[in-house]
């Protein structure tokens, strides 16, 4: 994880504890971010978009959406990079 924000917990928001939740579920964080695997290759692919729906043993559920790109790197492959939204609410029509 290069960033979160905000950066520290608001009172009523436990954001980066969400983010040690999501870090502590079944799934995987890179499993999430980089669902067809981390791959370089030589020519570039469509930008996609994924969604999840992760539950914890409580039935707290986080919902995810993951921006997967292919940036260019000196060398001339193609490296991927990945956003991932997470939140408390199912907002997946804005995430689109």
């Amino acid at each position: 994880m290069i960033a979160a924000y905000p950066q520290v917990d608001k009172d009523n928001h436990a954001y980066l504890n969400s983010l040690q939740w999501v870090r502590l579920a079944i799934i995987d964080l890179g499993q999430i971010c980089f669902p067809e695997g981390f791959r370089l290759t030589t020519q570039k692919t469509e930008d996609k978009v994924y969604h999840f729906i992760i539950t914890n043993q409580d039935g707290i559920k986080k919902y995810i959406s993951t921006l997967l790109i292919q940036e260019r790197t000196a060398h001339g492959v193609y490296s991927p990079k990945s956003l991932c939204l997470i939140s408390s609410r199912p907002v997946f029509s804005l995430q689109q």
